[in-house]
């Protein structure tokens, strides 16, 4: 489940080198909509695994 308004997270997956996740996570940590994050994991994929075809971002 994943509701950014409503605070509802169960996974979310970030992509991005560690500097970007690094600054999304700790963003999610402060403001008036925040996040408790309580684990990250930083898996690098092989080149061959880096292609997104129709990858959005969906707020409705």
């Amino acid at each position: 489940m994943f509701d950014i308004d409503a605070g509802l997270h169960n996974m979310l997956l970030l992509l991005g080198d560690y500097g970007v996740v690094a600054e999304l996570v700790n963003l999610a940590k402060v403001g008036s909509t925040h996040a408790v994050v309580t684990d990250v994991v930083i898996v690098e994929l092989a080149s061959e695994q880096q292609r997104f075809t129709d990858f959005q971002i969906r707020r409705e």
